[in-house]
């Protein structure tokens, strides 16, 4: 973990990480490690807080619920569980690999991508199935919700598509560059900008979130993983030097001003050759983190 002014490492969690998520205020961190346990850390102290167990299988999916109350977890055996003040329960049961999650800005609708073309609505509280979201990948990303809770936006082989919540009608369909599985996207936070990292071409595109345009593109050796600062002034994408055969070697982390379009910093620390990178931001502290899981 570093601190976005000076660069300066802060924290280093010894555990096995896939996903990472900070809640709202800053304090606490939740983290998934290829395993069936999330784990919650006290950023404060440095330590873990609380194990979340109860799924039977891998967790490949995590998010806290905008208003920081609730964690959402979701597992390759198609179980999400919602976990309220800490006493996990199952919320509902997909039908295949849970890909990605995210929870409506009001905190009522869990969305969840799987694999084999399956995304789906729910209500957080229930557990009832409110819309499902046809689409034509077997990878579908969630890009998020817009501030105001009223269009999620997906992308898929076919490019980025705009969903009304309330009916699960499609509003839109634009066609964005590539296949899913060779970009990393995510939506800055005021819903107008979508940034799209392509590593294998060492670069990112910010894209108009309504009409797909190209706004701008910038040389960088991201990886697929972003996250932006509760302000939608700073991005931070997890980087380095792809090697087919050993995934992302020589691994850092860039920190760019968005309105600027600069690269401010470049954070180093890791010395090892990793598969998976994963990123996010502290949405009131002053920090970011950026996790491996080293070989």
């Amino acid at each position: 973990m570093w601190d976005t002014e000076t660069g300066k490492e802060l924290l280093a969690i010894p555990s096995r990480v896939y996903r990472a998520l900070f809640s709202l205020d800053g304090r606490r961190l939740v983290t998934i490690g290829f395993e069936e346990v999330a784990r919650v850390w006290n950023l404060e102290q440095g330590s873990e807080q609380i194990e979340l167990k109860g799924h039977a299988s891998a967790i490949l999916a995590v998010t806290f619920s905008p208003d920081g109350s609730r964690v959402a977890t979701g597992a390759e055996d198609g179980t999400v569980k919602l976990w309220s003040a800490w006493p996990g329960r199952e919320v509902l049961k997909d039908r295949s690999w849970i890909w990605g999650l995210s929870v409506s800005p009001d905190s009522r609708r869990i969305f969840a991508s799987a694999w084999l073309h399956l995304c789906t609505f729910w209500e957080a509280d229930s557990g009832r199935l409110l819309h499902c979201l046809p689409h034509d990948s077997d990878i579908v990303e969630i890009a998020g919700f817009s501030p105001d809770g009223r269009r999620l936006l997906t992308l898929d082989d076919q490019g980025l598509k705009a969903w009304d919540p309330a009916s699960g009608r499609l509003l839109s369909r634009t066609a964005v560059p590539g296949p899913v599985s060779s970009r990393g996207a995510v939506l800055s936070p005021d819903g107008k900008h979508l940034v799209l990292a392509y590593p294998l071409e060492s670069k990112l595109e910010v894209r108009d979130a309504r009409s797909g345009r190209l706004l701008a593109s910038w040389p960088s050796s991201a990886s697929f993983n972003m996250a932006f600062s509760r302000d939608g002034k700073r991005l931070i994408v997890t980087a380095g030097r792809f090697d087919v055969g050993y995934g992302f070697v020589q691994p850092n982390a860039e920190l760019w001003d968005f309105g600027a379009g600069r690269r401010i910093l470049t954070l180093t620390g890791h010395s090892e050759a990793f598969h998976t990178v994963v990123s996010a931001m502290s949405e009131s502290a002053p920090f970011l983190i950026a996790l491996t899981v080293e070989r």
